[in-house]
């Protein structure tokens, strides 16, 4: 897709660096207003701030998911699970989903969270901040910023280098969706600021930077290679008046292919030393170019699908956060609270078998569980985790059959999830099914190439299916890319069994 976007020069000479967004006073509790759905293709929002501002909201996301696409063909943006969007109608809303951060004096206090749950990607963010000037930070960073990273992960199959996530992030962050455009590429005041301090690091320490470093866990050390991973992925992209684009799309397929980050670079930057030098001198020089990228019209906010929530729904959506946010007991109190008034609700028993899951409660987890998925819960991880919990070993076909048909409605439900596949997979080849697991493990594979277990699961489907050769290769890919000591052994123990001689 070839990038249109027009190029607006920031000077910095004269920048007076803002603090965030000025936020409007409103009294008025959350609890006191009715909450509503808006369902956009991409994003779930439920809120207490009125339909234009949860539109607005939905419609803001799905910008920012196409503008990614459209600068960045390569990535991958299609969710592994639903992405619920809580858009607070003020303060009060967001500290009644978030507590945590009010309950130390002098903390933080955000105007958006992001956390992710086992059923969910949650975000809560309030909708009562104002629309920053060209130089202001947008509010909604973190949020933005944990979002991309989240696309990042489900576009590479090997992490990622550190410098490359991060300030591919940072980068990113700072997007500000407009009624007319997006900004792209805006400058972030507290890298400026470092900047300005003298405080950009040589390349090949950002590139050297891992989990381990100090520049990772001594904050003054961490600012500086945040600051430096972003000024270098800026000049990376939108660097020689934007004609690095292209070559920034290619060097991420390239370093998505498995190749060294230096070697990636130098095959389509040329000289380090002197791309070096030429991002050295973009970062420290007095101006900055951000893009104006087009509106995708083709999501208008209008056509969204509108719901009003019962009380019932709204304290179990609030429940499901609370989980995901590690509160049991505001999470448990709300569900109770839905049980209570609607007895034919599935949410609330979605997060109470969250709760005993967490609390180590298997039976009691079963059975709330059970009864999400008696109730016709919508929840593909409903079904996910019933089927998890049914698992015994030397299960029976019977077991295996209820097993089966919960794995089934998991994918049903939703079709990007790629543990349901080669669950279901595993279950087929136990079913004597060996023929519908393969492409059940392919489905999986597809969605998760970076996941060992599921080359795995391939890997066994395919020997069932006298493929031998095929599954080798399988079970080679499962060990390149397993991340731990256990994906590891899993993978040799496979390969030594596909090795041995066949009778």
């Amino acid at each position: 897709m070839t990038f249109t976007g027009r190029s607006v020069v920031l000077l910095l000479a004269s920048v007076v660096l803002l603090a965030p967004a000025a936020i409007a006073p409103t009294p008025v509790s959350a609890a006191e207003r009715p909450w509503l759905e808006v369902r956009s293709p991409h994003f779930i929002v439920v809120s207490d701030a009125g339909e234009k501002s949860a539109r607005k909201v939905a419609w803001q996301f799905e910008q920012v998911r196409a503008v990614l696409l459209k600068l960045w063909p390569w990535a991958h943006v299609a969710a592994d699970k639903p992405v619920l969007v809580f858009a607070a109608r003020n303060e009060q809303t967001i500290k009644s989903l978030a507590p945590e951060f009010w309950e130390t004096k002098g903390g933080t206090r955000p105007v958006s969270v992001f956390v992710t749950g086992r059923d969910r990607h949650y975000i809560a963010l309030r909708t009562d901040v104002e629309e920053p000037d060209s130089v202001a930070a947008n509010p909604y960073f973190s949020t933005y910023w944990s979002y991309v990273y989240l696309v990042l992960e489900w576009s590479f199959e090997k992490p990622l280098p550190l410098w490359f996530g991060r300030g591919l992030s940072e980068f990113f962050a700072n997007t500000i969706v407009r009624s007319k455009d997006i900004q792209v590429g805006r400058v972030v005041p507290w890298h400026l600021r470092e900047l300005n301090e003298g405080r950009l690091l040589p390349l090949a320490t950002v590139m050297g930077v891992d989990r381990e470093s100090p520049y990772m866990k001594r904050p003054d050390d961490s600012r500086a290679f945040h600051a430096s991973a972003w000024a270098f992925i800026h000049y990376l992209t939108f660097g020689e008046e934007v004609a690095n684009l292209p070559r920034f799309n290619r060097f991420a397929q390239a370093l998505n292919t498995g190749g060294d980050a230096g070697a990636a670079l130098r095959e389509v930057y040329g000289d380090l030393a002197r791309l070096e030098a030429a991002a050295r001198n973009y970062a420290t020089r007095s101006m900055f170019v951000y893009q104006l990228v087009k509106l995708d019209l083709d999501v208008p906010a209008e056509g969204f699908e509108l719901r009003s929530l019962s009380p019932a729904e709204s304290a179990a959506a609030q429940a499901a956060f609370h989980v995901a946010t590690g509160r049991p007991a505001e999470a448990r109190k709300l569900a109770q609270e839905a049980m209570r008034a609607d007895a034919a609700l599935a949410s609330p028993y979605e997060s109470e078998g969250m709760l005993c899951d967490r609390e180590d409660k298997k039976d009691e987890a079963l059975a709330a569980y059970t009864k999400a998925v008696e109730l016709g819960s919508s929840s593909f991880f409903a079904y996910y985790r019933h089927a998890q919990l049914l698992w015994q070993p030397k299960a029976d076909p019977a077991t295996l059959s209820r097993i089966d048909k919960s794995l089934a409605k998991a994918i049903e439900l939703n079709t990007g999830y790629a543990p349901a596949y080669s669950y279901l997979a595993d279950v087929r080849i136990d079913l004597e099914q060996a023929d519908a697991a393969v492409g059940l493990a392919r489905r999986a594979v597809s969605l998760e190439p970076g996941a060992s277990y599921h080359h795995c699961t391939l890997a066994r489907a395919l020997s069932r299916v006298s493929k031998r050769d095929e599954a080798l290769q399988e079970a080679e890919k499962a060990l390149s890319v397993a991340r731990n000591a256990n994906e590891r052994q899993r993978a040799e123990e496979l390969l030594a069994y596909l090795k041995r001689p066949q009778k």
